[in-house]
């Protein structure tokens, strides 16, 4: 039975060795910033949910916190699976963006809001985009072409509700 036990235990760190040797340093940095900037989409949509002044906004804030709350739990289960840890909370940059919309109400609030909803989203494409094109692991690749509608759907809602 112990014997059973280490092999087990082998094995498991064994696998575990292999999926880290698999992700780049490149790899795990876009996890990480991606854990930081979905927990920033997140709690920025719950509060466009909860701010906003237009129903329009609201309805949008409110399918990007269904969308997040479920790519974010995807998101940690593939950067624990692939050994990398999650780091907690958002980045200090986007504390400060959170805490500046909070303090904002009204218009001025929508206003602000859907522009940084617009930036977020074409930073996203771009950093994904880039994670495609040089990512070699089968996992991270699958996650991104998973969530691209997703954040293309984002991205159109967020460019609609400036234009509208």
């Amino acid at each position: 039975m112990l014997k059973l036990s280490f092999a087990a235990a082998a094995v498991a760190l064994s696998l575990a060795a292999a999926a880290q040797a698999r992700v780049t340093d490149a790899d795990r940095a876009f996890l990480t910033q991606d854990i930081q900037g979905g927990r920033y989409e997140l709690a920025l949509a719950q509060l466009g949910a909860s701010k906003a002044t237009k129903p329009a906004i609201r309805q949008f804030s409110q399918m990007v916190v269904r969308d997040h709350t479920q790519v974010n739990a995807t998101l940690n289960r593939l950067a624990q699976s692939e050994g990398v840890s999650a780091p907690g909370g958002m980045t200090a940059a986007d504390t400060g963006r959170l805490a500046k919309l909070r303090a904002m109400n009204g218009a001025a609030f929508d206003k602000a809001y859907v522009e940084e909803q617009n930036r977020i989203n074409s930073e996203d494409k771009q950093d994904a985009d880039k994670e495609q094109a040089t990512t070699k692991e089968p996992a991270i690749r699958a996650y991104l072409s998973r969530f691209a509608a997703m954040d293309a759907k984002h991205k159109r809602g967020s460019e609609a509700l400036r234009k509208g």
